[in-house]
């Protein structure tokens, strides 16, 4: 399993001392048995109360409302390290719960409150020792996403982390999983718009996003903060984009804005664009990114003086919003599912690079006298000249 440094094993020691016992839970366990770099690392403390944390680890400062935890630095390296509890159903929504912590509770219980049986496992820091009370292990090696129990259901926000964890590890959620999802598609509207769109940035970054949208369709949950994506014709479109976006070679390359302008493509309208980024406060790069993205470069029916004035207007819009004109040959690549891919757009990521060259001190330097409006508008033309003899040297390439 994980590497224990000095400091860590050090902590798990005074704990131990105290007939308490320190163990890694959660995600970094699972990645470690995926021989998957560790992101962040969870630990609880069984048999431990505030009273005695703070008595053996007074350097320790509580952190969190609803249930403590605890920070500890120990060098460069601050721990996080949780009590066990138990929670139990008190409201309605993520945030209706009751908690309960204590000396008495056991790790098995700590361990049942989890969503996912691969979420559920825990090694002792000090004798490495593997507890799996639910399975974990077995539904790891199986590629499986299966709830520990059926109080999965009182959690609404496990619905888009499962779907989730189904596009990150590429694993499949077994049925009875699902009817639970389903069972908690009428709560889904009482999640804040923030956690669910964390959940739906993670999976944009993941190998498979695809996997996000198909796990929801298959919950029936795509409703209400994907609603646009569950028409048939839209849902379609996204899985071609999304199958075309993970068979591209230079896949991850692309940033998160290119990631979801491809997921806008899908999308009929720029209004359903506009409205979905409203809906799930979507960054404001984001959303200008994806509205570029579904635009061509320029109407071929255009002269050349205009399709030149076009490109120089676009690749400032681009650079501007933050998407860079690599991700926008990315993107339209996609779009347009050109058979060269982004060698269809090297013309466009040379022309940009001379765009950038022309600056105000050397057209000031040729021309002394410009200033003011007459300068931007000198700079402008040379630009556009450059922009022409780009889109000239292109026709004559491709005849």
């Amino acid at each position: 399993m994980a590497h224990v440094s000095d400091e860590l094993r050090d902590i798990a020691q005074r704990i131990a001392q105290a007939d308490g016992r320190l163990y890694r839970v959660g995600g970094g366990v699972r990645d470690a048995y995926l021989g998957l770099p560790a992101k962040d690392e969870d630990f609880c403390i069984v048999g431990f109360d505030e009273a005695l944390m703070q008595r053996v680890l007074p350097e320790a400062f509580a952190v969190g409302k609803s249930f403590p935890v605890y920070r500890l630095r120990c060098g460069s390296q601050v721990y996080e390290l949780a009590l066990a509890r138990r929670e139990r159903k008190a409201g309605v929504g993520h945030r209706g719960f009751a908690v309960e912590f204590g000396r008495e509770v056991s790790l098995e219980e700590d361990l049942a409150r989890r969503d996912l049986t691969v979420n559920a496992m825990a090694v002792d820091v000090l004798t490495d020792e593997h507890h799996d009370p639910y399975g974990g292990l077995q539904d790891l090696k199986g590629g499986i996403l299966r709830a520990v129990s059926d109080a999965f259901a009182e959690d609404p926000l496990r619905v888009y982390r499962t779907a989730r964890f189904a596009a990150q590890l590429s694993f499949s959620v077994e049925p009875r999983t699902r009817a639970l999802m389903q069972e908690l598609v009428d709560e889904l509207e009482t999640l804040s718009v923030e956690r669910v769109f964390d959940e739906f940035r993670k999976a944009l970054r993941t190998a498979r996003p695809l996997r996000f949208f198909q796990t929801l369709c298959a919950a029936s949950a795509l409703s209400p903060h994907f609603a646009p994506f569950a028409e048939k014709a839209v849902f379609y479109r996204l899985e071609n984009l999304l199958n075309a976006l993970a068979a591209a070679p230079d896949r991850d390359e692309f940033s998160d804005e290119a990631i979801f302008s491809v997921v806008a493509l899908s999308l009929a309208r720029d209004e359903d664009v506009q409205a979905f980024c409203q809906r799930m406060r979507v960054p404001e790069v984001w959303k200008t990114a994806a509205i570029l993205g579904r635009q061509p470069l320029f109407d071929k029916c255009h002269t050349l003086y205009q399709r030149a004035a076009r490109v120089v207007q676009r690749v400032r819009q681009i650079e501007r919003c933050g998407l860079t004109v690599l991700g926008y040959a990315r993107v339209r690549t996609i779009a347009e599912g050109s058979a060269q891919g982004i060698a269809a757009y090297a013309w466009l990521l040379d022309l940009a690079k001379d765009l950038r060259a022309i600056r105000g001190e050397d057209v000031m330097r040729e021309n002394p006298a410009l200033a003011g409006p007459a300068l931007g508008k000198a700079i402008e033309q040379r630009r556009v000249a450059r922009a022409q003899n780009a889109l000239e040297m292109r026709a004559e390439r491709d005849g």
